[in-house]
């Protein structure tokens, strides 16, 4: 099964390789939509699948977990997740 792709800037395309394998887009759509209801400051890292305390907007912020800079926040990610 190949890993569906997220949509993000041409000029990310060379940290796909860094993104998570165990990534479920479904998952990561509800986590991402949670956020927007609940929380004004956060995001996921891509390349850990932890939580991070980011501004919305947030786009390869280094991640407190993992070090990766991989992080982005949920307005980011929702649109990066848009088909």
């Amino acid at each position: 099964m190949t890993m569906p792709r997220l949509l993000w800037p041409s000029y990310l395309d060379h940290m796909a390789d860094k993104i998570s394998k165990d990534i479920d887009l479904d998952e990561l759509l509800d986590r991402v939509m949670v956020m927007a209801r609940e929380d004004e400051m956060a995001g996921i890292c891509l390349a850990c699948l932890e939580d991070a305390y980011c501004e919305p907007d947030a786009e390869c912020y280094a991640c407190e977990s993992c070090g990766a800079r991989m992080v982005y926040g949920f307005d980011n990610l929702l649109l990066m997740m848009v088909a």
